[in-house]
């Protein structure tokens, strides 16, 4: 992807996210009492699991999660991405409420096999923690368009491998279907980020 086209697209994830955050205001007032702002509201959505399984935004109704975005043949930030997501798990395993999903932004090759293997590899524990694919458009619309974050096209490495621009943060969602926060992969920022997933489910 061009350096200029990285700037316009981030430019529009931002505005996205600027408007879905004033949309959230208006849809759900001054915000909850637990003092986590609404960012905005999740789009429903329908994919299938590292299983084949149908998986629906309605298996997390009433559960804060903890959503990634990630291609399984990743060579730079989805290791260390998925690992710290393992690790926030870890941390909350006292809160068995919470659930984490990763929705690849690979479709094409994430097939539900790929996905299950990439799950043990990474000693995801699969009865809380939800590797999710589908037709390309579709989980396209569902990153972008549902969950307001970006997803570039495939861009060639001089290795031979493929890049894919998509967020490195993590997205909290309480039980209600709304966004709560992005966090990126810092350590105080995990920390907040395992407080207010603790918070939300309360």
């Amino acid at each position: 992807m061009s350096r200029l086209r990285i700037v316009v697209w981030s430019l529009s994830a931002v505005l996205a996210l600027g408007l879905a955050v004033v949309a959230g205001k208006r849809a759900f007032g001054p915000g909850p009492s637990d003092g986590l702002p609404v960012l905005f509201a999740v789009r429903p959505f329908d994919l299938v699991d590292q299983d084949g399984h149908p998986f629906s935004d309605r298996a997390l109704r009433g559960h804060p999660w903890i959503a990634s975005f990630l291609f399984t043949s990743c060579r730079t930030i989805c290791p260390l991405l998925t690992t710290q997501q393992g690790n926030v798990a870890r941390r909350l395993a006292d809160v068995p409420s919470v659930r984490f999903v990763s929705i690849t932004v690979d479709p094409a090759h994430d097939t539900p096999a790929v996905l299950r293997a990439f799950a043990e590899q990474h000693h995801a524990d699969l009865t809380r923690w939800s590797f999710l694919t589908g037709e390309p458009a579709l989980v396209r619309r569902v990153i972008e368009g549902g969950l307001l974050q970006p997803v570039g096209e495939h861009e060639a490495r001089p290795d031979g491998a493929y890049d894919i621009v998509h967020t490195a943060r993590l997205l909290l969602v309480d039980g209600e279907g709304r966004a709560r926060g992005l966090y990126p992969l810092s350590a105080p920022d995990l920390a907040r980020l395992v407080r207010d997933a603790r918070t939300l489910a309360r």
